[in-house]
């Protein structure tokens, strides 16, 4: 008896000397701090790039907005992967984020010190109106900030600086003498939020870059009076028909109305105020099949995106045509095909819009990620691609 009682003691001995002896390996083995490459700010996202290390499983990144609380928000398996795109943004807030990798040993993870990338002040307002003879820029504070630096290019690529704002008290500029109204040019900005440390200056915010452009001057300087109606306009025969009439009824009026309190500011442009409708519905409407089509299937286009935020190619455009009435622009709502490769067609609706200087632009949101990731915001139909009308082709790209 009394030697069991030493046999089992010597085994349970070895086993702790032997799992001491792993824990010592494990915590001797030692894991590389990735480096950060590059944080880049787009419209509703944030992309973090970082270097890739060879001796390492995968990496785990961690998301906070107070530094207190993370989360973790990414796991990959593999040494690969050096990129996150994170989507699950608010505007006006600051996001800090912290990136380990890790080995596997022993079947644990083991991981590397914490590297933190810079902290992200995420989609200050900044609004851009574009007049005929000059662009005037204007963002929300930023409160970190010590000071603004303006940037602006004429050909979208060489961007030189062209304002020092040195205090955090002006948050808005006025680049004067252009003309993009008459040129037709298109003109790039962007800004960066600076905070003065032992003198110098370190670059907390740069936002994404804003164009400005002759839609944009049409827009902000010549709007019509809101419209009552716009048309359907078939044109899956040889002609063009009207097909029906569709009515800005007072009940979508106040649709229109309650979207503009939740989203707009009186700040914002006409076309501004168009382009957060254009991707509030590119990115929120949910792609209505069965129940949820029958849910929506006497509503007003208005109704059906604005309020149940469902809907199929016609609603999704036929609430941007309606939108765009109800900014008074002249609109229409296409019925017509789209082709492929194949010589194939499908019936498909998209949105028409005539500006003030006699040009014909394609409004299509499409639909993010369920009926097809493409969107034109006013492209000429030399700009796009796949649209049948009448049984030709009226795009200027044919796949």
């Amino acid at each position: 008896m009394k030697l069991n009682k030493i046999i089992s003691f010597s085994m349970a001995l070895i086993f702790v000397i032997c799992c001491a002896f792993s824990a010592n390996a494990e915590s001797k083995v030692t894991v590389n701090a990735p480096t950060v490459k590059s944080i880049k700010e787009k419209l509703n996202s944030v992309t973090l790039k970082w270097k890739k290390l060879k001796e390492v499983d995968g990496y785990a990144l961690y998301k906070s907005s107070d530094k207190k609380d993370w989360a973790k928000v990414l796991t990959t398996t593999e040494n690969s992967t050096t990129k996150f795109v994170d989507k699950d943004l608010e505007e006006d807030n600051i996001y800090y984020y912290s990136l380990k990798a890790y080995k596997n040993v022993k079947k644990k993870k083991v991981y590397s010190e914490r590297v933190c990338f810079s902290p992200i002040f995420f989609g200050p307002n900044f609004y851009i109106s574009t007049y005929e003879t000059y662009v005037k820029l204007k963002w929300a504070v930023i409160n970190e900030a010590s000071g603004y630096e303006v940037y602006y290019s004429e050909n979208k690529e060489n961007f030189k600086k062209i304002k020092n704002i040195k205090e955090n008290t002006k948050h808005s500029y006025t680049k004067k003498n252009i003309s993009p109204f008459k040129k037709g040019n298109v003109y790039a900005f962007y800004i960066k939020a600076y905070k003065k440390v032992n003198k110098k200056k370190s670059y907390i915010y740069t936002s994404q870059t804003f164009y400005s452009n002759s839609k944009m001057a049409i827009m902000n300087g010549n709007k019509s009076d809101a419209k009552t109606s716009f048309k359907c306009v078939n044109t899956q025969g040889k002609k063009a028909k009207t097909a029906y009439k569709v009515v800005v009824s007072d009940a979508d009026k106040t649709i229109f109305k309650n979207f503009s309190k939740e989203y707009l500011t009186s700040e914002m442009s006409p076309y501004y105020k168009i382009q957060t409708a254009f991707f509030f519905i590119h990115k929120n409407v949910t792609y209505a099949t069965g129940d949820s089509y029958s849910k929506i299937d006497n509503c007003s286009y208005a109704k059906a995106i604005f309020t149940y935020k469902l809907g199929q190619c016609a609603q999704y455009n036929g609430a941007m045509a309606e939108y765009l009435a109800y900014f008074g622009i002249n609109s229409k709502l296409i019925w017509g095909y789209r082709g492929t490769t194949s010589g194939r067609k499908w019936q498909h609706f998209w949105c028409e819009a005539k500006l003030t200087n006699g040009k014909t632009y394609v409004v299509e949101t499409g639909n993010y990620g369920q009926d097809g990731s493409w969107n034109y915001f006013f492209e000429r139909y030399s700009n796009t691609k796949k649209y049948l009308k009448c049984g030709k082709y009226v795009s200027g790209i044919i796949v």
